[in-house]
């Protein structure tokens, strides 16, 4: 979801988790930046929630999320995106 020339950001991922895949290609070909953040202080996080206060009419957030879930649902949420990940998609 990173536009060409984009930057991704990862942040506060700093325990042990499975590993993630990462298409190299796609990094070149769309000129992508990856950026791991590991220290910030509390002042960085009131500083991007500010910016996502103020700019949430400039940029579509609310279009980023589908829908909303219970975090109650979050094993069956977790298998459905393990099944994502795996499939493929044919134009029609």
């Amino acid at each position: 979801m990173v536009r060409t020339g984009g930057t991704f950001v990862v942040v506060g991922a700093v325990f042990p988790a499975p590993p993630v895949e990462l298409y190299l290609e796609q990094l070149v070909r769309r000129q992508l930046t990856l950026r791991g953040i590991h220290n910030y202080a509390p002042r960085h996080l009131l500083q991007a929630v500010q910016f996502l206060e103020s700019q949430h009419r400039t940029y579509p957030f609310a279009s980023l999320v589908a829908q909303w879930q219970p975090l109650t649902q979050i094993a069956q949420l977790l298998r459905a995106l393990e099944i994502l990940r795996k499939s493929v998609l044919r134009p029609a």
